[in-house]
């Protein structure tokens, strides 16, 4: 602690309380019993790495928001307050197995004092490094896992006949498949495609 105060200090130090932190890999078995709903944290619980915690609570937040609202106003069937697990849950999973895989190697993995010692073991030894951290580009490159998720299953999208997107957690290709996240694009008057979607339902042409 006087090292991190600095300045030669050499006064009392004590520690008044501490807040021990663990990471955690939970799921709950379901997102919902009657009209309960399960979102965020209370849902599922990731380790930090790849910083997709927030991403998944919004996600979750996005998907049931607008489906209470359709059963409440008559076009929305009770079935579709079933998909909600049906399309979320799997993305949990996925997400979860992805961030604990980061937990083998953390920074101080690569804190090593190697790195700049002896030429020739330093040369050695960042080579090594080089190859662990690519092991870990799923922690720094997921774009595909937070935007090309897809709820091909789930009851409530109807298949076009298209093949299902492959896979690809580390990249993003934007897909119209159905059940997957709408790709964006500016429009020719400069607005986002986003900001032209309606409050309910929104027809595209093709």
């Amino acid at each position: 602690m006087r090292g991190l105060i600095g300045a030669g200090y050499q006064g009392p130090v004590g520690v008044l309380g501490t807040d021990p932190w663990v990471a955690r890999t939970l799921l709950a078995d379901r997102y919902r019993r009657d009209r309960v709903f399960l979102v965020g944290d209370a849902a599922h619980l990731n380790p930090p790495w790849g910083g997709h915690g927030f991403n998944t609570c919004v996600g979750d937040a996005a998907n049931i928001g607008w489906k209470p609202a359709a059963v409440l106003q008559g076009w929305g069937g009770a079935g579709l307050l079933d998909s909600y697990e049906a399309e979320r849950r799997p993305v949990a999973e996925e997400i979860i197995i992805s961030s604990a895989l980061q937990d083998k190697l953390l920074a101080p993995s690569f804190a090593d004092p190697a790195l700049i010692g002896d030429v020739a073991q330093a040369d050695r030894r960042r080579a090594e490094t080089a190859v662990a951290l690519q092991a870990k580009s799923g922690e720094f490159h997921s774009e595909g896992l937070v935007l090309g998720q897809h709820c091909a299953s789930a009851p409530a999208i109807v298949a076009d006949g298209t093949a299902i997107p492959p896979d690809t957690p580390h990249s993003y290709h934007g897909s119209a498949f159905p059940g997957a996240r709408l790709p964006h694009t500016w429009l020719t008057d400069g607005r986002s495609l986003y900001d032209a979607l309606g409050d309910g339902l929104t027809l595209l042409p093709v």
